[in-house]
């Protein structure tokens, strides 16, 4: 009973360790980071700019997409 419980004790551990220590983002801002989203280009559907994503179902019912350049006329 004692190692079944040990064990779970340190699987428990484990998890807990696992769930906190991987955070994405730090929980206080840090200092001296610029503020500005200059450098950050908006693109669209991951296409790039310029190109926008055009999807389609080909005869055997599956859908597919590409990237194609927007015409401006």
């Amino acid at each position: 009973m004692r190692k079944e419980l040990a064990l779970f004790a340190a699987i428990a551990a484990v998890f807990a360790f696992m769930t906190f220590s991987a955070q994405a983002m730090p929980a206080a801002p840090l200092q001296g980071v610029a503020k500005s989203t200059d450098h950050v280009i908006q693109v669209r559907d991951g296409c790039g700019p310029g190109w926008y994503r055009t999807s389609w179902q080909d005869r055997w019912g599956r859908f597919r997409s590409r990237c194609v350049p927007y015409r401006r006329w």
